[in-house]
């Protein structure tokens, strides 16, 4: 079975200082060699220390969908120092060359720090500023999960649509896996959120003792100790996410959603797959497909026959020296709390809403950041630090 490689977890300590002096030092030297560092100079010291009450351009929801709009240029000026996002490292990447819609990343980003996340979308970043080793073992360890379930084939792909279907295939192929033997890895789902297309790959779905579904999250970590508590939350979101997804992937697939998604993607829902596509997908028992658009009915098909989604969902925090288990952490399903902050990143992702810095309480994130000079860390902090316990912090 094919592995969908385009979308590989991977992780990001933030507590690991020695990528983060790493970084430090490639940023710096990217930025040194860069021939418009002096304007970017001239431009940093022009733009006003506290972004904390700009929103996006109006077109920041689609430059997220799609990688082929440029920055523009104020935003592509603006200094930053390095990355710290536990489990988004590589979402800068994936901004670029990624197929057009928002991720499950995107809102796990936002979630760690919608300032950040805010700037990385306009920011004109190289991929090797974002890469580390750390980020390919976690990956690695990924990769190992996976093939512990799957059998790797190589299939020519010849059109967009070829590649498309084997995602497809693979999808149903996971589904039917877990049906039969009670456990899968990395399954690739997609639906709506409140209008948007969001993607995302599950890292595990197993059966329960009560035969429900239920969605693991596996988190690799290059220090032997489990995340803190603001790691945690992006890691509940995460999974929300993904339970929602899942719930809603039956719907994503019927005859006027299929529709809309290919033509997101550019894609001809009636095109011939190729002979070694088609035969790939007997392989899996996935027969009397030719299109895209069959092979959405069959997903369909498969995702209605799947037991009920289990309200609870887990988190696993593996180490990556040996990939020993760290800790667990469960998450109960919250179908308010996960709408509300779902709206919250969409609206400033639209353009309709100011991005919000950390809070005081989370300043440490700033020391990690890329865009701290940009930003200027969070919002009063300094002031914050200097008023009596009983003074009032202005809003």
């Amino acid at each position: 079975m094919l592995s969908s490689q385009d979308f590989d977890a991977v992780t990001w300590s933030a507590e690991d200082d020695l990528i983060v002096e790493e970084l430090v030092v490639r940023a710096d030297q990217l930025l040194t060699s860069r021939k418009d560092s002096s304007a970017a100079g001239a431009a940093i010291s022009a733009a006003p220390s506290d972004h904390s009450q700009q929103v996006l351009p109006d077109n920041a929801l689609e430059r997220a969908s799609d990688p082929s709009k440029p920055p523009d240029d104020q935003a592509a000026n603006l200094a930053f120092r390095l990355p710290d996002l536990e489990d988004i490292g590589l979402v800068l990447d994936r901004r670029r060359f990624r197929a057009m819609g928002l991720s499950v990343t995107d809102f796990v980003a936002s979630e760690w720090c919608q300032q950040q996340f805010a700037l990385a979308l306009t920011a004109d970043l190289p991929p090797e500023v974002t890469k580390t080793a750390a980020m390919a073992a976690g990956s690695d360890l990924h990769k190992a999960l996976e093939s512990e379930v799957k059998t790797f084939v190589e299939i020519e792909v010849i059109t967009r649509e070829d590649a498309w279907a084997l995602r497809l295939i693979e999808c149903i192929a996971c589904l039917r896996q877990l049906m039969r033997k009670g456990m899968t890895r990395e399954v690739y789902v997609f639906g709506k959120f409140q209008g948007h297309w969001v993607k995302g790959i599950i890292d595990e779905l197993q059966l329960d003792e009560l035969g429900k579904v239920r969605i693991v999250e596996h988190k690799t970590r290059r220090r032997s100790s489990v995340p803190s508590d603001a790691q945690k939350e992006t890691a509940r979101l995460q999974v929300m996410l993904y339970r929602s997804l899942l719930l809603g992937l039956a719907d994503a697939c019927d005859a006027e959603c299929g529709s809309e998604i290919l033509a997101l993607h550019r894609l001809d829902g009636k095109a011939q797959l190729s002979k070694e596509v088609m035969k790939h997908a007997r392989t899996h028992k996935v027969a009397l497909i030719v299109n895209l658009n069959q092979l959405l009915s069959s997903l369909r098909a498969t995702a209605q026959k799947l037991p009920p989604c289990s309200e609870e969902m887990e988190v696993r925090y593996l180490w990556q020296g040996d990939g020993s288990l760290l800790g667990c952490m469960a998450v109960w399903w919250d179908a308010d709390w996960t709408e509300r902050q779902v709206s919250a990143h969409l609206a400033v992702l639209a353009g309709e809403a100011a991005p919000s810095k950390v809070l005081q309480e989370h300043a440490w994130k700033c020391e990690y950041c890329m865009f701290f000079h940009a930003c200027g860390g969070p919002s009063r902090c300094a002031d914050a630090a200097s008023r009596p316990p009983s003074a009032a912090v202005p809003v």
